[in-house]
């Protein structure tokens, strides 16, 4: 496999570190799928994905598809958001569509904190959480 990644999670949080690339829509999936047994074996309620150092090389039609796959095998009560590099903001931007259509909450970003700033208004034991 071309994508490498760690899974950590504390309390409700699933931190996902990925490096490499994506060589393929198998690939893409099998890394999705996953993040989301992950996130229900450790009933995460939200998730960052750092993708900082992953190279996205999929073709528009495997986007969609991966997208769709993945939005169909996610639970739709976490939030999640993906960081990866400005490079990339197209195709992730493309791909956000897709699953926010298909009813997850998600939100791509290319910095580390604001994801985190964006996760932690919905940390179930932040006052504010639920707000926008």
């Amino acid at each position: 496999m071309s994508i490498h990644y760690t899974l950590r999670t504390e309390a409700d949080l699933l931190e996902v570190v990925a490096s490499g690339f994506d060589g393929s829509l198998s690939e893409v999936i099998a890394y999705g799928s996953a993040v989301v047994e992950a996130a229900i074996r450790t009933q995460a309620r939200r998730i960052l994905c750092n993708e900082l150092d992953l190279t996205y090389t999929l073709g528009t039609l495997d986007i969609y598809e991966s997208a769709k796959s993945i939005a169909s095998a996610a639970p739709q009560i976490a939030h999640i958001a993906i960081v990866c590099r400005p490079a990339f903001a197209a195709d992730i931007q493309f791909w956000e569509n897709t699953v926010v259509n298909r009813g997850l909450t998600l939100k791509t970003f290319h910095d580390l904190d604001q994801a985190r700033a964006w996760l932690d208004q919905h940390n179930a034991s932040n006052p504010n959480s639920g707000k926008p």
